[in-house]
């Protein structure tokens, strides 16, 4: 479900309006952009990336994806480098496979 976002403008202007809206319609919302963030790491094994980096690859404003990041860093996907860089955790994509294709199968017992 989709949140609404208000914002109050002090200057009722119709092109400060437009402008507004053209950028809070630009910036996806957090849970697809973890989503999105998310597959991108179980994808690309190895991917290493700085926050500037990462900012640049997904097209997001400094705090929007440090929060994502942090996120990941919390659900333990990811791990921040003494450098600054953010890559996966091994196995954390093995792990994140499973979660997302479900429940595993009922074994069968062959008699």
């Amino acid at each position: 479900m989709k949140k609404k976002r208000r914002v109050l403008l002090a200057e009722d202007h119709a092109t400060v309006r437009d402008g507004l809206k053209l950028i809070v319609n630009a910036q996806p919302d957090m849970e697809t952009l973890t989503a999105r963030i998310r597959a991108e790491y179980t994808e690309m094994p190895g991917l290493r990336l700085t926050l500037a980096q990462a900012c640049r690859l997904w097209q997001v404003d400094r705090t929007t994806c440090e929060s994502v990041l942090e996120r990941l860093v919390a659900e333990r996907l990811l791990v921040q480098t003494r450098d600054g860089a953010y890559i996966a955790l091994p196995g954390a994509s093995r792990a994140i496979k499973a979660v997302l294709a479900g429940p595993p199968l009922p074994r069968r017992q062959i008699a």
